[in-house]
């Protein structure tokens, strides 16, 4: 089986959307052949502008799921 590799992406603020998200790659890790998919929080980051990082690991994946909800705090 060919495995499929993704990137995920989510904002930081709500932090339930990002612990949800993180719990089900690892779910789905548990599958054969899906276990190379990425976050955010994989990237090794400091000291470096983050969208560049970002597109450079979403580059070389097969796909990328991203949460683009906007959240508004009252």
């Amino acid at each position: 089986m060919t495995e499929i590799t993704g990137f995920i992406a989510y904002p930081a603020c709500p932090s339930e959307i990002g612990q949800t998200l993180e719990r089900t790659i690892s779910n789905i890790a548990l599958r054969p052949g899906i276990d190379a998919f990425q976050t955010w929080r994989e990237m090794d980051i400091p000291g470096r502008f983050i969208a560049e990082r970002v597109l450079e690991f979403i580059d070389g994946k097969e796909c990328l799921i991203a949460d683009i909800t906007t959240f508004w705090f009252s």
